[in-house]
């Protein structure tokens, strides 16, 4: 079964999908996937390669009747829609200027890592967002999509043991491993990012009138529409089809309830395809009717017969989609959103892989697949491919497993004075399992539950195999060259956190307030009444635990905003810079958010909220229920008229202009705000209206 997936996938895919990176522009004919489709073939028997003919046969066929779909198109009527079921009353796509979107990705680039796969003849290099970064909508939701493509362009590699990496440049989609002839672990590398991002967007509206729309060097056209059902073709860049609904007799946006996809040939792909599907056709009948003994008896027979490749200029044509899309009501036009223009942002990026810096030391792969062993900065073995599954943890913990359970794998901890793997089973650790990597040489470490149906209470191993901390802990997390832990207590039932050195040592060995890390900062959270809703903090340095504010002050901040942080000692409050410079008082006001984009929201005692600016200046009155935070200038208000009905207007705190008059809408119209920054979307009484306040149609 793995032989005929592998075929399958060799003969269709490799002409489906769009070639990545830069392709060589040759006319001549390829014959390449001839000669490897002739090759996977030899030394099966007759019977697999019939099986396989047959199956690769009835999926051509299925592929060209999708290509040939011809035009039918019936409305939908209003008469079923009856309920607001999918509609669609927030903006289908939101866009991003991309003057915005440049300034994210400078985030986005220094939060890629990469990963080295080492094997018996070179490595490969993939490139990817970090695991633990959240990266910004535009990046990472469909309705804001602003970055249709990423490629990766490595320029240099930094080995461990600082030899010529003799390395030439290749470019590639950032899901496509880069090839390498080295074997050697490498510390990091210098790559140039390249986005590709939506840079204006237009709107198409099909329907029966008028069913097809140009869009840049292709088209998209709607192919068949009845009911609450669709199916488009995509011809040219399809990435750049941003968004699709659907739109009912009654003018409203429908979202979909399902999708589904097939890439369809370039003309000169099809046309190789046709004539390959002759071939298989008439091989499955020459078997069938017993006119072959053997294989190579077919195999020779079939070679002369199969088709000339398609050029590799053809073979980097884009392909065609064809999308099926089903509706939440019955539809009468679909709505599509693309992108008419693009651009190219670049950034250039130092990579690091932390684990080989710490160590020198890498997993690789042997001679047999899903074999491993872990070699040296030289390239040379210290611990022999001879372990099924292998995984690294850290740099000295690892485990293979047979299975998803605990109980099905074993446990090592690396000893790379004496070149060995030392098994859990064989030590004081019998019974124990490996949990997360705390840095390059701790780890967290629990007893296993052969049931698999709780989650043990956990502790911290060192690289030498010690308790740094006894399995006790729900949460353990590293805060600079501090421990954090934290539990429920079994006796009381109640929360209790805790502070360690690195070496295990209490700082503070219990306490029910919180304690937890936010950027330079260990804060522990300071007792107060019932009826105190301001939080008060602590604040230790995460690098030498000593208290960063002077005694008999606390901060109501966790972390810094904008170069301010908001402390008080019982008496008053005001804001510090990172001097400790008193800045702002703001012992008038109740409640005071952190500063953002310029301006933090201030409560007075009567309950009612104002804004004020980075000098303290009270931009906005006190006289608001409600405030949104401030994105670029603009904020959202909203308060009660006369009449006590709710208003909601826009406010720009520049200025002092109402963007939007406040006023009293319908019961179902509403304020309110979302995103943040450039992305940020206003709706006010059924309006809708960007970042700088602008009405969106």
């Amino acid at each position: 079964m793995k032989f005929y997936n592998s075929l399958i996938t060799l003969i269709c895919f490799l002409f489906l999908c769009a070639c990545s990176g830069p392709v060589k522009k040759n006319s001549k004919p390829d014959n390449s996937l001839n000669d490897k489709l002739l090759s996977a073939l030899k030394g099966k028997s007759l019977k697999e390669i019939r099986e396989l003919m047959q199956a690769q046969s009835t999926q051509f066929d299925a592929l060209f009747k999708l290509a040939d779909i011809r035009l039918e198109i019936t409305p939908g009527s209003s008469d079923k829609n009856n309920t607001d079921e999918g509609v669609i009353r927030e903006p289908l796509y939101q866009f991003t200027p991309a003057a915005a979107v440049e300034d994210g990705l400078k985030d986005v680039s220094s939060n890629f890592t990469f990963q080295q796969e080492i094997k018996p003849d070179g490595s490969s290099l993939l490139t990817y967002l970090a695991n633990n970064y959240t990266a910004p909508d535009f990046y990472s939701k469909d309705n804001n999509k602003a970055v249709l493509t990423t490629s990766v362009s490595i320029q240099k590699l930094y080995l461990h043991d600082h030899s010529d990496s003799k390395y030439t440049e290749t470019t590639e989609k950032i899901d496509d491993p880069v090839q390498l002839a080295s074997r050697k672990p490498i510390d990091s590398i210098t790559a140039r990012l390249t986005f590709n991002v939506v840079n204006k967007v237009e709107r198409a509206i099909l329907s029966k009138d008028e069913p097809k729309k140009d869009i840049g060097d292709g088209y998209v056209e709607l192919k068949q529409m009845g009911g609450s059902s669709a199916r488009l073709m995509i011809s040219g860049h399809t990435e750049r089809v941003l968004a699709v609904a659907g739109i009912d007799a009654k003018g409203r946006v429908i979202d979909q309830n399902s999708t589904s996809s097939n890439s369809l040939p370039s003309p000169a792909k099809r046309k190789y395809f046709e004539e390959l599907n002759k071939v298989l056709k008439s091989a499955v009948a020459d078997i069938d009717a017993g006119k072959y003994k053997t294989t190579d008896a077919l195999l020779t027979a079939i070679k002369p017969k199969l088709p000339a490749g398609p050029a590799e200029d053809e073979l980097s044509a884009q392909n065609d989609l064809l999308s099926s899309y089903h509706f939440y009501q019955d539809i009468s036009k679909i709505v599509v959103y693309y992108a008419s223009e693009v651009k190219d942002i670049t950034h250039t990026v130092t990579l690091k892989n932390q684990q080989v810096i710490a160590s020198g030391l890498s997993l690789a792969q042997g001679d047999k697949e899903e074999v491993n062993g872990i070699i040296n900065a030289d390239g040379s073995w210290l611990i022999k491919p001879v372990y099924n599954n292998l995984i690294e943890i850290n740099p000295y913990y690892y485990k293979s497993c047979k299975g998803s359970r605990d109980n099905t794998c074993d446990f090592y901890r690396l000893d790379p004075g004496n070149k060995k793997l030392i098994n859990f089973k064989d030590t004081r650790l019998a019974g124990y399992a490996v949990g997360a990597a705390q840095g390059m040489e701790n780890v967290i470490f629990y007893k296993i539950d052969p049931a698999d149906l709780t989650v043990p209470p956990k502790g911290l191993l060192n690289k030498q195999g010690e308790v740094i901390l006894k399995p006790l802990y729900d949460i353990i997390d590293h805060a600079g060259n501090y421990l954090l832990a934290a539990r429920e207590n079994p006796k009381t039932q109640k929360d209790e956190f805790s502070l360690f050195t690195q070496t295990g040592v209490p700082v503070i060995a219990s306490s029910e307030e919180a304690i937890g890390h936010d950027g330079l900062f260990i804060f522990v959270r300071l007792k107060t009444s019932a009826n105190d809703v301001v939080k008060k903090y602590q604040l230790l340095d995460k690098n030498t635990g000593k208290s960063f504010l002077p005694a008999g002050l606390y901060s109501q901040e966790t972390n810094w905003n904008e170069g301010l942080m908001l402390v008080g000692n019982g008496k008053s409050k005001f804001f510090i810079d990172r001097t400790k410079t008193k800045k702002i008082d703001v012992s008038q006001y109740t409640i005071i958010k952190p500063f953002s984009h310029g301006y933090a929201n201030v409560k007075s005692p009567k309950g009612f909220w104002g804004v004020i600016n980075i000098k303290g200046d009270l931009v906005l009155g006190c006289t608001y229920d409600q405030i949104s935070t401030v994105y670029n200038n603009l904020c959202l208000l909203s308060d009660k008229g006369q009449d006590q009905k709710e208003r909601y207007g826009l406010f720009n705190v520049v200025t002092g202009d109402m963007v939007v008059p406040m006023m009293a809408y319908a019961d179902d119209s509403y304020g309110s705000v979302h995103g943040e920054g450039a992305t940020t979307i206003y709706y006010i009484g059924g309006k809708t209206y960007d970042a700088f306040g602008k009405k969106i149609k």
